[in-house]
């Protein structure tokens, strides 16, 4: 009984409009094996209503868990990288889940710590950047190895799912999400015959 999976969190956008989409997912789930909850500290499966976006903020939202799973429900007529299904496809749903045809992906996330205290992941990417008009000078290493010293506006780290996102928009490669990889892009390097990154 403690590795079953069916304490389900709803996470959406608490407005009248959602709200009458999201009712007829939440009566599906309590006829089945579910139990919904109010405090998402108590799901063991967190459900993302809305866009990708919003499946990114549920996941930072509460607190990348990796003791549960996050389920993405598009609220668009398209589904996005995180959204699998769309919230008015519910005998879809229902025939997924009562048919076990659920792919469970998990994806990479990064690790970030700031000065050696503060620490947070990001699913997509993370940037480092410069915030006054002054070169940006920064020692990137790779699996502690040095790989170069970077001098420009700063850098991106991507992960897969991230890499058409901001990466994307620097002239980045776009990865398969499904590769177990990272991805550093620069901004605005400054090479010269004294600086090659």
């Amino acid at each position: 009984m403690a590795d079953e999976r069916n304490h389900l969190y709803f996470f959406y956008k608490r407005d009248e409009q959602l709200m009458k989409r999201v009712e007829p997912l939440i009566t599906l789930a309590k006829q089945g094996p579910f139990v919904v909850v109010d405090d998402h500290k108590k799901a063991n499966i967190i459900v993302s209503i809305g866009d990708d976006g919003s499946f990114l903020q549920a996941v930072r939202q509460t607190g990348f868990r990796n003791d549960c799973l996050y389920v993405g429900i598009s609220t668009l007529p398209s589904r996005g990288f995180y959204c699998d299904f769309q919230i008015d496809d519910i005998d879809h749903m229902a025939e997924a889940i009562k048919n076990l045809q659920l792919e469970v992906r998990k994806y990479p996330i990064i690790q970030v710590t700031i000065d050696g205290t503060a620490s947070f992941f990001c699913l997509n990417e993370c940037s480092i950047r410069s915030q006054i008009i002054k070169t940006l000078t920064m020692d990137v290493f790779i699996d502690d190895l040095h790989f170069e010293t970077f001098r420009g506006d700063g850098i991106i780290i991507s992960t897969p799912t991230g890499s058409t996102a901001y990466n994307k928009s620097v002239n980045g490669a776009v990865v398969d999400p499904l590769l177990p990889c990272f991805q550093v892009s620069e901004l605005a390097s400054l090479n010269n015959n004294r600086y090659r990154t």
